[in-house]
């Protein structure tokens, strides 16, 4: 008789029915759960996913076949129920090879990429699994009488068995395009109901009192008590790693969400968390603002822009180890000083931006200091104390803008401001900043105009040997006569063209314009041009100058360029091999501005250099600053011990002059022996016929060049001629820029000095 589903003697017990759809339920969705917990697991992590999900599918396809089995009530014909026994040697059997052949196939292909054939394969192993379980359990089964199976209904079950778990391992473990989890959940479970229902409806039983029946068997109370047990233990394992899978999966999910949101040097946080936490407080300062009217105080959030000063020599001349103790450091003293609501958070670089809701002017302006106070202590480092400053720049809302945007561009306009005028001060946004920011926007547009239209000239300023006056060199630099703003020194446009870029064709207009005059001039006197960092970092810089003195004709040894110890933080090694080239075609190379940084004697001894150049502000300062004595007069020493020779800028009075020859000072300039000249004065001081018909104009003192007394301002003369084609190089001229030898000009707005 084929087995029914009642609820009567013979049959399935609905009892034992309703268990095994519960088990199966649960334990599907279990192990669905792992299936994709698996596919996002770690290579290294993956064998002990995979292996747990395959002894679990494997234990869980033999417990259903048990469950199926022992819910049979077989008829002996007679109105009754027949014995059956069990033998224990053929379940265990079926048990291990569950196990075995669930955990071998979900282990295939764990090296290898997800792929259509490896998930059909996975679920198709299990189904097997299953399948062999039942068939298993067919044999370990004992009765008076004959079991039998219908071929058809067993190809049914060996259908749902191989293509129905295959189909849904794919949904659940398959290439991410196929991935399908919900579907794959159900089908998964349809596939165990639907295998277990045929193979169960493929079995008869035909009764036969005389059929021997062997000693030893396990009758079906006892074996379903060990079938309960495997099965609960199962659940409650499964029920179990369940738990943890989830509890690994949020933290997991909470530590993937820390690193998103924060800075993995400082542990801050970083621009995602930034923008999240501004974007909160203007809705928060909003909603404040329409509640009174009035807003808190007149402002309710503050922004603080935070650059760090002086960090590049450390991390460039230390190490970037040094600069990340540095940068974490800073962090660790900062969220020490943080109040409740208040942010740091990172940027990018030794860039900052905090925000504190609410906060008035006066408490801005408090943050603000407290941040800078935590920011410049010093840290301990291999022994050395390392420090940095900081500007700070401050946006209020409303006040300077009323969403993310303005505010972050305003913030950025006054530490603009903070960096170049303050001194690495506090600055709050003023609109006038905008008004500065397009005047430098239509600065940069009318310099891309300047170069092609001739508008930029140069003025010589002499450089003097001490013992007998004689001019011994010129240096070069550079003025814009604007057609609207008149005559400009270098302070008022060179910073935009350092920012545009424009500097590169501006430095490389400065080599050959000074090359092709001083290779004019009868005497054969030196000429200096000031060159960039960002000049020496060019890879065809020292060609560029070979096809200066090519095209000019002028002798490379009456060619100095004047180098800052900028250009040595920016790149050691560069520097050092240009000038190695440079000297080797017979160019000279003098350090500009000493004192006035960073230069140590280890510099001095590392790169060759033919002059040392004393900063003006320390000759200017003689007999007012014992320091600045100490610093000339100490420079001086070390030029001679080292066989280089020294010159004083600056040098503006006789006391000057003569404490500078008292100490062996060789060479000088300054306005003592001359203010920056065009190139016809040059001429006539040599004794040559002019250039051109027009007559030369008084020496140019320049903008920002501090006359020693009142005088008128020289007449604008005829504007020279833009390159010459043989003068230039159409892939990226070299960058620099000459300086004025007047006053100091801003940090910000000196590439050589």
């Amino acid at each position: 008789m084929t087995a029914e589903i009642t609820g009567a003697e013979d049959g399935f017990h609905l009892a034992f029915l309703a268990g095994t759809l519960a088990y199966v339920a649960l334990t599907a969705l279990a192990i669905s759960r792992f299936l994709i917990r698996m596919a996002h697991e770690p290579r290294e992590r993956r064998r002990l996913w995979q292996t747990l999900v395959g002894a679990t599918v494997g234990i869980m396809a033999w417990s259903t076949g048990m469950l199926i089995v022992l819910g049979h009530r077989w008829s002996d014909g007679q109105g009754g129920q027949a014995t059956v026994g069990f033998d224990v040697a053929p379940l265990a059997l079926a048990l291990a090879l569950a196990i075995g052949l669930c955990v071998a196939v979900f282990n295939a292909g764990l090296e290898g990429e997800r792929s259509v054939v490896q998930a059909i394969s996975m679920g198709s192993g299990s189904g097997a699994a299953g399948l062999a379980v039942y068939l298993l359990a067919l044999e370990a089964m004992h009765a008076p009488g004959r079991f039998q199976f219908d071929p058809l209904l067993g190809g049914v079950a060996a259908g749902f068995a191989l293509g129905a778990f295959g189909y849904a391992s794919l949904l659940l473990h398959g290439p991410e395009r196929m991935i399908r989890r919900r579907r794959g959940v159900i089908l998964i479970q349809v596939s165990i109901l639907g295998m277990t229902g045929f193979a169960a409806q493929a079995i008869e039983f035909a009764p036969d009192p005389d059929a021997a029946v062997p000693a030893g068997l396990v009758d079906g109370g006892s074996l379903g008590f060990m079938v309960g047990a495997i099965s609960a233990l199962c659940a409650a394992i499964t029920f179990l790693f369940s738990r943890i899978d989830l509890a690994s999966a949020r933290a997991e999910e909470e530590k993937f969400r820390h690193l998103a949101l924060h800075d993995p040097l400082t542990g801050l946080p970083n621009r995602a968390f930034l923008a999240q936490a501004l974007e909160r407080m203007l809705e928060e300062a909003r909603g404040r603002t329409e509640a009174d009217g009035i807003g808190h105080g007149g402002a309710t959030l503050a922004v603080v822009g935070v650059d760090l000063d002086r960090f590049k020599p450390i991390n460039d001349v230390q190490g970037h180890a040094a600069g990340d103790a540095v940068l974490q450091g800073i962090a660790q003293r900062v969220r020490a000083a943080l109040a409740p609501g208040e942010v740091f958070a990172r940027a990018g670089g030794d860039e900052f931006v905090a925000l504190k809701f609410p906060c008035a002017r006066e408490e801005a302006e408090r943050f603000a200091r407290r941040l800078h106070d935590a920011i410049v202590v010093p840290i301990d480092w291999a022994g050395s104390s390392l420090g940095v400053g900081a500007s700070l720049g401050i946006a209020l809302h409303p006040r300077d803008g009323e969403d993310a945007g303005a505010l972050l561009t305003r913030v950025d306009l006054a530490l603009y401001r903070a960096k170049k005028e303050a001194g690495g001060e506090i600055v709050f946004y003023d609109r006038r900043m905008d008004e500065a920011s397009r005047d430098r926007s239509a600065l940069a547009m009318e310099l891309r105009q300047a170069l092609a239209r001739g508008e930029f000239e140069l003025r010589y300023q002499p450089q003097t040997s001490l013992g007998d006056g004689a001019v011994i060199a010129y240096e070069a630099l550079i003025r814009w006569r604007h057609p609207e703003r008149g005559l400009l020194a270098p302070d008022a446009f060179i910073p935009v063209a350092e920012s545009t870029g424009l500097i590169r064709d501006i430095g490389a207009w400065v080599l050959h314009a000074a090359c092709r005059e001083a290779a004019a001039w009868i005497e054969p006197v030196g000429v200096a041009v000031n060159v960039a960092p960002v000049q020496l970092a060019q890879s065809d810089f020292v060609e560029l100058v070979r096809d200066a003195l090519l095209a000019s004709g002028l002798e490379a040894g009456r060619l100095e360029l004047e180098v800052t110890e900028a250009s040595m933080i920016a790149d050691h090694e560069q520097l050092r091999a240009v000038m190695i080239e440079l000297k080797a075609i017979g160019v000279r190379v003098a350090m500009d501005d000493y004192g006035a940084g960073y230069a140590s004697l280890a510099a001095l001894r590392s790169f060759p250099f033919d002059k040392i150049k004393i900063d003006r502000g320390f000759v200017e300062s003689l007999g007012r600053d014992p320091q600045s004595l100490a610093i000339v007069r100490s420079t001086l020493l070390l030029g001679r011990a080292l066989s280089i020779p020294v010159l004083a800028e600056g040098i503006s009075s006789e006391d000057g002059l003569r404490f500078l020859r008292e100490e062996g000072c060789t060479e000088g300039q300054g306005f003592l022996f001359g203010r920056p000249i065009e190139a016809e004065a040059v001429r006539r001081r040599m004794g040559m016929a002019p250039a051109g018909p027009a007559a030369s104009p008084p020496p140019d003192a320049g903008a920002s060049d501090p006359p020693p007394a009142a005088s008128a301002p020289a007449p604008a003369p005829p504007a020279p001629g833009a390159i010459p084609p043989q003068g230039e190089r159409a892939s990226g001229p070299a960058v620099g820029f000459p300086r004025s030898e007047a006053a100091p000009a801003p940090a910000a707005s000196r590439i050589a000095g």
